[in-house]
């Protein structure tokens, strides 16, 4: 199946790209994120999905997903921390077929909290794809879940 231009799977290398503290607690867990000074290695993709562009999408949409990777480089849990509905079900519908090396932590397999970044920007497969016109969507993107982020209750 070719890669949808009109869909571009990011591993984000920084939670503060959305204002995101470098560690996340939960369930009274606390794992750092992926590319945080804790992780030795961090994780490799191995197989990533070919997500689709939704039929019913009609415009463009950005999807975060926090999910945590397992020792065996597999997605043990995720959850969409920003996106909207069709966008929301694709990126859902890939994260399960990811897979990773596994990142190390003082030398041995680690658990991480990895952030996952699905933008679909509908202009991209119409006419070709327009790098300046990707870059600009996107960081418009960003910019609007980090504010939903930044409204969350804490």
């Amino acid at each position: 199946m070719p890669i949808d231009m009109r869909v571009r799977e990011v591993v984000v290398a920084s939670p503060s790209t959305y204002g995101l503290a470098e560690k996340f607690s939960t369930a009274g867990t606390e794992f750092s994120y992926a590319w945080s000074d804790d992780v030795d290695r961090p994780p490799q993709a191995t197989s990533m999905s070919k997500t689709r562009y939704p039929s019913e999408g009609g415009s463009d949409g950005l999807v975060l997903v926090r999910a945590l990777l397992g020792t065996n480089g597999v997605i043990e849990d995720h959850e969409i921390l920003c996106g909207a509905s069709p966008f929301e079900d694709a990126a859902r519908r890939s994260v399960g077929l990811w897979a990773f090396a596994p990142p190390t932590a003082r030398g041995q397999p680690a658990r991480v909290w990895m952030l996952l970044e699905f933008a679909f920007i509908k202009a991209n497969g119409e006419a070709g794809f327009d790098p300046s016109v990707a870059d600009a969507t996107l960081e418009s993107m960003r910019a609007q879940c980090a504010q939903q982020i930044a409204a969350w209750p804490r």
